[in-house]
């Protein structure tokens, strides 16, 4: 598999990089880019270190908004500035999001991150939250927020959905 493709989706990283070595989340930076022993593109380093940082610390990832934003700009292919707090697009909430949400899997989402994801949607004009963020809707409409609801971040979550089954049958073969 090309780890050089920019579009490649976490999930299937994890996958190449469990099938390698299922102790690689414990590893030095420099020693798992060793053990890929191929070219890797700085977006796919960065969404590597995002899993990474799921798997070994879930629960700082959800206790804090500040780090669960930078993990999901990393698992968009963003690599994040630690300097200053960057807002995400609507999509990459949603794209991220789901990704983040789906490796929390046996963990409590707390009420902060709803929050934080209802104030990005707002901060970008969004539409009404989706999947995995509608328990953050109630935050939306506690300020009075009249938002319609459009199909363009389904579309993009059914996308990368569509990508990573793709993803993950090339990885099986």
């Amino acid at each position: 598999m090309d780890l050089t493709a920019s579009d490649l989706h976490p999930l299937t990283l994890k996958a190449v990089l469990d099938a390698r070595d299922p102790e690689w989340a414990q590893m030095e930076p420099r020693t798992l880019w060793e053990l890929v022993g191929q070219p890797i593109s700085s977006e796919n380093r960065s969404k590597v270190q995002a899993v990474k940082t799921i798997i070994a610390q879930p629960e700082t990832v959800v206790d804090d908004w500040r780090v669960f934003n930078n993990v999901l700009l990393a698992l968009n292919g963003l690599i994040p500035n630690f300097k200053i707090i960057e807002v995400p697009s609507y999509m990459e909430l949603i794209g991220g999001g789901h990704v983040a949400v789906a490796m929390l899997a046996n963990v409590q989402v707390p009420v902060v991150l709803y929050r934080y994801a209802a104030s990005v949607a707002m901060f970008r004009n969004a539409p009404v939250l989706v999947d995995p963020f509608t328990p953050g809707d109630q935050f939306m409409y506690e300020r009075g927020e009249n938002r319609q609801v459009v199909a363009d971040a389904m579309a993009y979550k059914m996308i990368l959905d569509q990508r990573l089954a793709a993803q993950q049958a090339a990885v099986a073969a």
